[in-house]
């Protein structure tokens, strides 16, 4: 449970996607299942190209620039299909530890639920789903932002998969709990492992979308997590940031769980406890 799915349309926004992708990956030490899946009814153009031409291209989109080859952490898989429901049936196929998608802009992915293809994957996928927002850069995760959570009251496998990846990528955890009941301005930390931080704040609900919006740059956010319960949130977010045209914030990676995730984490769980299998330790764990 320890490789990437990246599915493309081979656009020049996936290309982009695809190059952070493949650092990210190389921080992680995984590997990628680059998956493309195509159907003559979304475009009729593939009526005329043989499949080895898909192929080439396909090949062609993964090759690194300053070698000319396919990188080696790196496996091409090519479905005939909806695309949709082939990237479900693959990822639900085998034991990946995210799904990476591209999108124009990262904070508007909830604006509308029936909107684009990655929307309705973020739905149905039983992964974690990561967006990478055209034009974003990567650079080595060092701070990851957790959104509208208290870590201790996230649901077990959540908080130890956020555990883990930070490990991994040797981050701070930030948690942001956003609380309607008037609470007071407040926060604390803790060492995790090292030079590593997990750091809690508290904020009123009425002062989060401004906090989060200077908190990201301030703090060098590399990462923003969240959950879809507060789905409206982002879409407020979204809406702010080209209100005061704080392009910065629409280029962050957005990594999201939905309750498909959770659901099946627990489910694991229970199940692991009832068989008496022991709790490995590790990110891939």
């Amino acid at each position: 449970m320890n490789r990437i799915l990246f599915p493309t349309d081979l656009s020049s926004i996936s290309k982009n996607a695809y190059l952070y992708t493949s650092k990210f990956a190389h921080q992680l030490s995984t590997e990628i299942t680059v998956l493309h899946a195509h159907s003559f009814q979304d475009d009729i153009r593939t009526i005329f190209l043989p499949n080895r031409d898909l192929w080439t291209k396909l090949t062609e989109f993964v090759r690194e620039e300053d070698s000319g080859e396919m990188a080696a952490n790196v496996s091409l898989l090519m479905r005939k299909g909806r695309p949709l429901d082939e990237i479900m049936e693959v990822s639900n196929s085998s034991q990946y530890r995210y799904i990476v998608m591209s999108k124009k802009r990262s904070y508007n992915v909830y604006r509308r639920l029936t909107g684009s293809k990655t929307t309705r994957i973020i739905k149905r996928a039983n992964h974690p789903v990561i967006v990478i927002p055209e034009e974003t850069d990567f650079k080595p995760i060092r701070n990851i932002l957790v959104v509208d959570a208290n870590y201790q009251r996230l649901a077990r496998p959540l908080q130890e998969h956020l555990l883990l990846l930070s490990l991994r990528c040797k981050a701070n955890l930030h948690y942001i709990d956003i609380v309607d009941d008037g609470v007071q301005w407040g926060g604390k930390q803790k060492q995790l492992h090292r030079d590593q931080l997990l750091i809690q704040k508290h904020v009123p609900a009425d002062l989060a979308l401004e906090t989060i919006m200077d908190y990201v740059p301030d703090h060098e956010i590399d990462l923003v997590v969240m959950v879809t319960e507060r789905k409206d949130l982002f879409g407020q977010l979204y809406q702010l940031s080209f209100a005061n045209q704080k392009q910065e914030y629409r280029e962050i990676p957005l990594l999201i769980f939905n309750k498909n995730f959770l659901k099946s984490q627990q489910e694991d769980e229970k199940t692991k406890k009832a068989r008496g299998i022991p709790k490995k330790v590790g990110l891939s764990a």
